[in-house]
Parts: C-alpha cells; structure tokens; sequence
C-alpha cells in the first residue's frame, strides 16, 4: 500500500528513459508470446508427415524383430513415405485439383510479350529460420523491384509473422494453383522433392547448408537430403563454400547471391538495459539444439567476471548455467534492441551454412568471439572484426572472453572493425545479382 502511494505521490521522480526501457521490454516478451504460438502452429503442421512416419516405424518395431526381412520392408517403406514421392504427390493433386485453373503457355497469345513473370520460393514451413528469413529478404526486394513474387508454405500456413515488414503473399501448398509459376525455387531439402512434383518453366534449387549434417549418421533424412544435390535443378547458393562443395561433390554449378544485412532492422539502438560497469556477454542459438554449442558457450563463461544474457528459440538454461537475464525467443525486428544492450557476442555452433549473428552483432555496434564454422569465412578476420577460436575448444572461448573483458582498447577496436565489415554486406547488389539469374535468360518453352 506504501509503495503505491508513494508512487502516486511523486511520479514526477520516474526516470522517463527508464519508463520507455521498461515498455520496450514489455512489448517485446507480448511479441515475443505472439511469434511463440505462430511457430508452435507451424511446427505442429510441419510435423504432420514426420508423426506419421513415426507411428509406422513404432508398429513395424512391434510386429517385426529386429533385422528381420519384415523390418527392412518396414524401412523401405517409411523411407518411401517421408520422401514425398508417390505419396506426396498424390496428396499434393488431390488437395489442389479444385484449385486448379489453367493459365496461356508463354507465348501462345498476342498477351505474351506482356506477360509478367510469376515467382514462387517453396519453403518447409513458416516457423522463425534463418534460412526463412533470406528467403523473405529475396521475395520482399523483387516485390519492391516490381516483380511478381509469391511463397508457398509446406506446412499449410499462410503468414509469416514474425519477420518485419513482410509484403510477399504465402500460400499455403494445399491451395496453390497449378501451373501458375514461371519460376519456382526449392529452399530447403524437402521442397525439392515438391519442387519436382509442380510445374515451371525454371526450377531452381536455392542451397543455404548441406543439410544432411542436421541429422544423425546413417538416418534416413540425411540419405534423402544428399539425393537432392544431385537432382535436376538450376542451383543457386548463398556462400562460397557452399558453391565449392557442390561442385566437388556433385558436379554442380551454383552463382552465389551473397547474403546481406537489413540496415532498416540492424543499426545500433536503444538498448533493453543500459550498460552497466561489467562487460555484457550475449549467448545466442537453440539450447534445444545441441549442434548449436550452447552448452559449450555457457561453459566457456561460467567463471568470468561478465553479465551474461541469453536468446534462445528453442530451450531454456539449466538452473546451474551463469545467465543473468534470458530473453527466450526474440522477434526478428527487435534483436537489435538485445545486441546494442551487449558488448560481445559469444558463438560456438558446430554447424552453419552462413552464421549471421555475429555479422548482425557487428552491425549494432559490437563483436564477437567465434568457433571455427562453416560461412564465418565469409565475412570474419581473426583479430581484425572478432576473435575466432577452434570448434569445441571451451577453454579457447573463456580466454578471447577474457581477454576482450580486460583489453577494453582491442573490444573498440575490433567492434570499429566489425562496424565498417557490415556496411560492405547490403542486399541492393545481391538481389542485383538474383536478378540476373532469373531475367537475364531466355525463358525455356514449355
């Protein structure tokens, strides 16, 4: 009762800086609340086919032992299953036929020369990803350029919420029109196996990881995932190294279209917290997903003299991990707001195709320590915009910690570094680039 008079009694004591802080954060956890139930929507849909896959193998393990012939028919028959062959394609025909309407081959009227190229990027579903988030970076500047551009949703969902500013329509692949799309592009594993079941003039197959590395030794998803770098697309890829292994391991060629930073949602910004005396250390990625290196990342700062802050999409700290605020999963469009509250960037995933958030952190004014993975190549010096350490090696992480904790002159310094890195890294010249790719050659005949 106190404490609420006195509040009323001298708001004008209220710091209206801090007032704001506390609104922002507030709004950040309902957005954060929204984006949640979205996803967990999405991965819902997006499981249907894995839970069905599931239950086959559980009946099969009840009605055949272990190496017997009945098991490897089992097997045979969910490899089948989960790779959208037959199956899919029947269920993809029937869910569209109602909405099929036929559309004039290029070229077979006086219209044609006018007609407008129709864009579609197939994604696996509409739940918060990087790889999501390039696409809608693709899909939302052709749009801007005036082009005609849809995505198509495999989980049956029609909006991508969480990602800033999404003008681009999303059409779940139960209601998409066949034959509609000029140009369709596969982004990910699954959509090239329905990318193969439509109809296009050019399919191209956008590759943002070797995907296969997602899954344990020897599943199943990985051999489906490896069978797709071999198919009969136009590839396209985001990364040098990405490019270099499709060559060497499927002979195939694939123009990088550069990733790029948004500088209408990365800049530096009012941070969450202002700063305090102590050196702010962020840990980002998936707890829930152990190739992400969490676990290594919270190790490493365990006995550091730091504040440690986490974002996780997936997953909360151990009750014994040093971490002084937790912020769970953060909308896209607010995670500037967390990397200016933070001095560094602490990342030790085992596997990427690009690593964006230390370039994200270097764009809001900070840097980062790194372990060795796939993409930092891409755009990290050692000891000019970050610190890189080996992949795995804690103890690596906690002394390049240390040391930006103590060298306050190195901190600035390769923050100032990292800072000029990111301006390099814009979207205009890359989807100059995608232009090129999809305009810039004569269509195929039907």
């Amino acid at each position: 009762m106190q404490r609420s008079q006195a509040s009323e009694i001298e708001p004008q004591n209220e710091d209206p800086n801090e007032r704001i802080r506390e609104l922002t954060a507030r709004l950040l956890e309902r957005e954060a609340e929204i984006i949640e139930r979205d996803n967990q929507l999405a991965e819902i849909q997006m499981s249907r086919e894995w839970r069905l896959a599931r239950l086959l193998h559980r009946i099969g393990s009840r009605l055949a032992p272990p190496n017997s012939r009945r098991e490897r028919l089992g097997r045979a028959l969910l490899s089948f299953v989960m790779g959208f062959d037959a199956v899919w394609n029947f269920i993809i025909r029937r869910k569209t036929k109602r909405n099929i309407t036929t559309r004039q081959p290029s070229g077979s009227s006086s219209s044609a020369k006018s007609h407008k190229l129709k864009i579609a990027y197939v994604i696996p579903g509409t739940a918060i990803s990087g790889g999501v988030a390039v696409v809608c970076e693709h899909a939302n500047r052709l749009i801007q350029r005036g082009r005609d551009v849809s995505i198509i949703s495999e989980d049956n969902l029609d909006r991508i919420s969480w990602f800033p500013h999404q003008s681009v329509p999303v059409i779940p692949i139960s209601q998409i029109t066949e034959g509609a799309y000029d140009i369709l592009v596969a982004t990910g594993w699954t959509t090239a196996y329905t990318v193969q079941t439509l109809e296009a003039d050019r399919k191209f197959y956008f590759v943002q990881s070797d995907e296969s590395r997602f899954y344990p030794a020897g599943d199943f998803r990985a051999k489906r995932a490896r069978k797709t770098y071999a198919m009969d697309f136009e590839f396209i890829t985001m990364a040098g190294w990405i490019r270099t292994w499709l060559k060497n391991e499927y002979g195939k060629d694939a123009p990088v279209v550069p990733n790029g930073i948004n500088d209408r949602l990365l800049f530096p910004d009012e941070p969450l917290e202002k700063k305090g005396s102590r050196v702010r250390v962020l840990l980002e990625g998936a707890i829930n997903m152990p190739y992400k290196g969490m676990r290594d990342a919270f190790a490493a700062v365990r006995d550091l003299d730091c504040e440690v802050w986490c974002v996780s999409s997936s997953g909360k700290p151990e009750p014994d991990w040093k971490c002084d605020r937790f912020l769970g999963k953060v909308p896209f469009g607010r995670m500037r707001h967390v990397y200016s509250s933070c001095d560094l960037l602490l990342k030790m995933s085992r596997i990427e195709s690009f690593c964006y958030p230390p370039l994200e952190m270097m764009a809001c004014g900070g840097t980062a320590v790194v372990g060795k993975v796939t993409g930092i190549e891409e755009y990290i010096v050692d000891g000019y915009n970050a610190l890189v350490v080996e992949q795995g090696d804690v103890q690596g992480a906690r002394e390049a910690v240390k040391k930006l904790i103590e060298n306050e002159t190195l901190r600035r310094e390769l923050t100032v570094n990292g800072g000029k890195t990111a301006q390099k890294f814009r979207w205009d010249s890359s989807i100059d680039i995608l232009e090129t790719i999809f305009f810039d050659r004569q269509m195929k005949p039907r």
